[in-house]
């Protein structure tokens, strides 16, 4: 409407394009390809009437950022360059279009442009640049970055902080490096010499980074000795320091993937030390540092290992009773403690808890609905178990799950290591029909796949449950049938089919097995 006004002083002017022009990059109505269109449009008439002031182009810089158009900002950069009116806000509104659209690569190059033209480079920009290079991974390109700026800041450059240090720490951690542990150990102690001392979220990053280390022992001995540290800085009056729930669930996991009895007794000792810190109300012990110690039982195996994960899995129970809703368990809790029954071939206390998902869900509780894992985690167990009810009622359990995704439930999709353990309690059935059954699965399943349900897909693995369900029946024909279902998956392997149902050496040792324990006089021809 101001631009149809003839009075040429009531026109829009530079401030009512550059408003326009920022109203439209912050307007959450529109979506990207709108609002480039709209600011592109918007810009182009106003260069048109003669404007070419830096405020109206940092503005459209502004809007190209906000819709992520890397190519299209670096592009207006130069022109802006080539004109002679690109400012520090040009070149910062560029720097961060490519720092957060994944180009750490091109943001780089830009910072040393921007030193190059005396553009103030501060430690924002910085820290920017080594984000853009963690979050691809790049641990090492990080590190080098923070290596730059450590020796220009000997000459009037900005200073690394808590931000630049932890970035790459974070990264060290999440780049699963097998010596990601020593490079996080190392960088603490350059932070330390640089002046800047280490905080929680630093250490805790650190520990982190150990979780990736081979050697196991050791990884558990350095968190240890780190969480120490900061129990020593914190009691020494260093708050910034003092260890949290997550540097304590993240001790855990390291202490946990030993999976030996020590590792089991430091997490209890663990969780132990927070309920003592939480008494003076230093941190508050939730669910997940509860489920961290129930994972770290499970995986040491322990003989009581799933009575003492019962045990912690009622005490949450009570403290959530008494008003301590942060430490109620949720389904990854009962997961664990599911598995820890199965893992002893308790079947039937698993059934039990996982009775008590669906009658505490169905009244309401929504945080330990069960999902597939927990379907999974018992029909593994029926798998396991040796009466031969079991696999009757992993069936049964197989076609509860199968109903509840079929009317709707997205969330229990039922996958290969389902169909794998319900296949495998069949080994168990004394129903002469169990053979066909399982086969009946496996070819059940190819044809879904072959029609275009990717959900699941028969493997190698599931062909091989149908084999030692053949095994198992002592069939007089067992052999033959197992002989005619490997050539089956040949046959659909060769033709593309499906390309996981690859025989390998494991598939034929168990038809060898098949004819071996026939006691057929023509076995051991067949077998040649």
């Amino acid at each position: 409407k101001m631009e149809l006004i003839t009075d040429e002083s009531e026109r829009p002017d530079v401030v009512a394009y550059s408003m326009t022009l920022n109203i439209i990059a912050e307007a959450s109505t529109l979506s990207n390809h709108q609002a480039a269109s709209l600011s592109e449009q918007i810009f182009h008439r106003c260069l048109e009437k003669g404007d070419d002031d830096a405020w109206v182009w940092n503005s459209y810089l502004h809007a190209l950022s906000k819709c992520s158009l890397v190519d299209k900002s670096e592009k207006v950069l130069g022109e802006m360059i080539r004109l002679n009116i690109a400012d520090s806000t040009s070149f910062n509104l560029v720097f961060h279009t490519l720092a957060n659209n994944s180009q750490p690569n091109r943001a780089q190059t830009l910072l040393e442009r921007m030193l190059n033209a005396k553009v103030q480079v501060t430690q924002g920009i910085y820290n920017a640049c080594i984000n853009a290079w963690a979050k691809e991974g790049e641990a090492v390109k990080a590190q080098e970055l923070l290596e730059t700026m450590v020796q220009r800041s000997g000459k009037g450059g900005p200073s690394p902080d808590h931000i630049s240090f932890g970035t790459i720490l974070n990264a060290w951690a999440k780049s699963r490096r097998r010596d990601a542990g020593q490079h996080a150990e190392a960088l603490l102690i350059h932070m330390e010499k640089y002046g800047v001392d280490p905080n929680t979220t630093c250490y805790t990053a650190a520990i982190n980074a150990w979780s990736s280390c081979s050697d196991r022992p050791m990884a558990r001995k350095k968190s240890l000795e780190l969480l120490g540290l900061m129990q020593d800085k914190c009691l020494n009056g260093d708050a910034n320091a003092c260890p949290n729930i997550a540097t304590y669930t993240s001790v855990i996991h390291v202490v946990a993937m030993c999976r030996d009895q020590e590792s089991a007794r430091e997490a209890e000792n663990l969780l132990q030390q927070m309920k003592e810190i939480e008494k003076s109300g230093g941190l508050q012990v939730n669910t997940i540092a509860y489920s961290s110690v129930i994972d770290a039982i499970v995986k040491s195996n322990v003989d009581d290992g799933h009575k003492r994960a019962l045990n912690l899995l009622r005490e949450m129970q009570t403290r959530a009773k008494d008003g301590k809703a942060f430490c109620a368990p949720n389904t990854i809790t009962y997961n664990s403690v599911i598995s820890a029954f199965t893992n002893k071939g308790e079947v039937g206390g698993a059934r039990l808890l996982f009775n008590e998902m669906l009658r505490e869900s169905s009244r309401g509780n929504e945080q330990i609905v069960p999902d597939t894992i927990t379907y999974a985690s018992l029909l593994h167990g029926y798998a396991k178990n040796k009466n031969p009810h079991s696999s009757r009622m992993a069936l049964e359990l197989l076609h509860m799950l199968e109903d509840k995704y079929t009317e709707g439930n997205k969330k229990l999709k039922p996958n290969n290591f389902v169909y794998t353990s319900a296949i495998a309690s069949l080994a168990n059935s004394s129903n002469p029909d169990a053979p066909l059954q399982a086969e009946g699965m496996l070819k059940r399943l190819q044809k879904e796949y072959e029609d275009g349900n990717t959900d699941v897909q028969p493997n190698s693995h599931m062909l091989g449950a149908v084999l030692r369900v053949w095994f198992a029946s002592k069939e007089a024909q067992a052999p033959e049938r197992a002989s005619a279902l490997l050539s089956w998956a040949e046959e659909k392997y060769n033709a593309g089919n499906n390309l996981a149902l690859k025989s390998h050496r494991i598939l034929y040792n168990q038809l060898l097995l098949i004819w071996a324990y026939s006691r057929r006089a023509d076995a051991l021809l067949h077998m040649e």
